[in-house]
């Protein structure tokens, strides 16, 4: 059995021999918890996008590159997953080719395949990191030739750690935490725009209060223009952009709602009533955890 212990003690091998390559937002949250937890600092930071300011905030200290011309001097890598960029893929098939030793994080829980190929070519790592038992499923299922290893979840670890206890004195407000959905379930607009015009229908369903407002949470990877005409549009309900962190998030509300992000499973762990608002007429719902409240299940319209 390969342990957790071997992959801790072969990145410790390589201290200032191995380095990050990270795109996507949710990855690169989870390998900034496991090693600023580890006491780990990679050699070089190659980080594109919404990772960058992750990285910039969390460990500012490290060493960061423009390019991947760096890859020829370390001994393993490791790369987040995401679908919005080919730096995370380049990064893996230069490894392969150079010989070293590749290791890749999935903070998700589908489409695991697609996630490491780019225009017909898939690239896997040598090794895979998940942080929940569903993931580790799915991990060993999809990749039986590719050893999985499961670990704490050390983002949402200590992101819990810094959101308060469920209040009853809280706002009668609702967190909406928004997310890129890239498909548009058939229709003429993209998904996220669809399940917030969903939610915003049902709303007055659910028995809350009549006066509730909404908060929207943009997801790392979004700019606030992009919701300018839904927080012009005159909703029924005041709607707000939420400029704060996702704990300051969690902690200033008793009730969240998404469609299918990551950040719903840590308002569930954090004891928030969580609701999904994935239409009707969208795929089934990818989260596997419990508790979480499709509107979808639960209210005919």
């Amino acid at each position: 059995m390969y342990s957790i212990m071997q992959s801790l003690d072969k990145l410790r091998n390589h201290l200032g021999s191995f380095g990050v390559v990270c795109n996507d937002a949710g990855g690169t949250g989870q390998v900034v918890a496991m090693l600023a937890d580890w006491n780990l600092d990679p050699s070089w930071v190659r980080a594109e996008g919404p990772a960058l300011n992750i990285w910039r905030e969390e460990l500012p200290c490290s060493r960061f590159a423009s390019n991947l011309n760096w890859l020829g001097s370390i001994s393993t890598l490791l790369t987040t997953t995401g679908w919005s960029s080919n730096v995370e893929h380049e990064a893996r098939a230069l490894a392969k080719n150079k010989g070293i030793y590749s290791i890749s994080v999935l903070d998700h829980w589908v489409n695991y395949e697609s996630r490491f190929t780019r225009n017909g070519v898939t690239i896997l790592p040598d090794e895979i990191w998940v942080v929940d038992e569903y993931a580790e499923a799915r991990a060993k299922i999809a990749f039986p030739d590719v050893i999985v290893i499961r670990f704490q979840d050390h983002y949402a670890r200590r992101l819990l750690r810094k959101v308060s206890p469920v209040s009853a004195s809280a706002p009668d407000a609702i967190l909406y935490l928004l997310e890129p959905i890239r498909s548009d379930w058939g229709g003429f607009e993209p998904g996220e725009f669809q399940a917030l015009k969903y939610f915003f229908e049902v709303l007055p369903l659910l028995g809350l209060p009549s006066a509730i407002k909404i908060w929207l949470k943009l997801h790392p990877s979004e700019e606030p223009r992009k919701y300018a005409d839904v927080l012009s549009s005159g909703q029924r309900f005041e709607t707000q952009i939420f400029c704060g962190d996702l704990a300051s998030a969690i902690s200033g509300v008793q009730w969240v709602a998404g469609v299918q992000t990551y950040a719903m499973t840590i308002a569930l762990a954090a004891g928030r009533r969580v609701f999904s608002s994935l239409p009707p007429w969208a795929p089934p719902p990818v989260l596997p955890h419990r508790g979480i409240e499709y509107l979808r299940d639960r209210i005919v319209t």
